[in-house]
């Protein structure tokens, strides 16, 4: 899938963020039919042949690797208030607003929704699927305000992987274990686009690492090397496969936030129905990727309306 490309953007980051994206639906269908994965309801009583292991190896490198694309992309232009306040824009309030307007009437209507206070929304704790938003916000802001202190990336990544092995206790959720994915993404940027030796050795080692590296590697520092290792292998090797699709897609945001409740809904009509898996598994992957693109689309169209009229 190509396009052409007017604003100089590469469009190789653009097209992994479309793959990856993809990956998370995908993978958000597929824990309701993993009777080991924790979700709002199971689909199946049974093992579901293949689903484990996908749904295990794709939450080992998925949101890492969105991190490690955010990373290669910052480049700030402008002052540090106004990257702020574009970021609130754009990002932040979008999210809540998705949470408060769709996401919140959704789990009441399913019966799953637990009341929130203001420090659920400070700290980005129990936002669900808005803490991805939330979490690379706050690494914006914190990066923004490191440069304007001068600190080079290098040493914002030594800090990073600091945090990632030390656990801190932070009291906003989601920064320890994700920004060292980010500052990698910052610091190594392009070298992540890499030769087929490189990369297929990166995929080989993910494979021995998946299926041997959780018996070998214990206590808390093998977890964490467990963790690393996945993440980057995983990533390296899905970016230099997705990269060839070179599309920009404007409703990622949107299309992460919105597909969630889709699923649900979709889900909570099938769950008493006894239907084969994998079919539906591949068919609300489709149907609530396509339909949350469609919404996001309508959205950007009636904001542009409003604001030509």
């Amino acid at each position: 899938m190509r396009v052409e490309n007017k604003s100089k953007r590469d469009l190789s980051i653009d097209g992994a963020k479309f793959a990856t994206l993809w990956l998370v639906v995908f993978g958000h269908v597929l824990v309701f039919y993993d009777i080991e994965t924790p979700s709002l309801f199971n689909m199946v009583e049974t093992p579901v042949y293949l689903v484990d292991q996908l749904v295990r190896a794709i939450y080992s490198f998925h949101m890492p690797l969105f991190f490690i694309l955010a990373g290669m992309v910052y480049r700030p232009k402008d002052f540090c208030l106004k990257f702020i306040y574009t970021k609130v824009k754009r990002l932040l309030l979008p999210a809540l607003l998705v949470f408060v307007c769709f996401m919140i009437p959704v789990l009441k209507f399913l019966g799953y929704y637990e009341p929130l206070t203001w420090k659920n929304f400070v700290f980005n704790d129990g936002l669900r699927h808005v803490w991805y938003a939330h979490t690379l916000f706050c690494i914006f802001v914190l990066n923004r305000i490191l440069d304007e202190l001068k600190i080079p990336p290098v040493v914002k990544l030594l800090a990073a992987a600091v945090v990632f092995f030390s656990h801190p206790a932070f009291p906003i959720h989601g920064l320890t274990g994700n920004i060292i994915y980010f500052q990698m993404g910052e610091v190594f940027g392009k070298k992540f686009n890499c030769s087929p030796v490189v990369w297929l050795m990166a995929g080989g080692i993910f494979l021995l690492v998946f299926n041997f590296g959780a018996i070998h590697l214990t206590g808390q520092m093998g977890q964490d090397l467990y963790d690393l290792t996945l993440a980057l292998t995983g990533s390296l090797f899905f970016f230099n496969i997705a990269k060839h699709l070179k599309y920009h897609f404007h409703e990622q945001l949107g299309v992460y936030l919105l597909h969630p409740m889709l699923i649900y809904l979709f889900q909570s009509v099938l769950k008493d129905k006894s239907i084969e898996a994998w079919p539906w598994i591949i068919s609300v992957t489709i149907i609530s990727f396509c339909m949350a693109m469609l919404l996001t689309k309508l959205y950007h169209k009636v904001i542009s309306l409003a604001f030509m009229s």
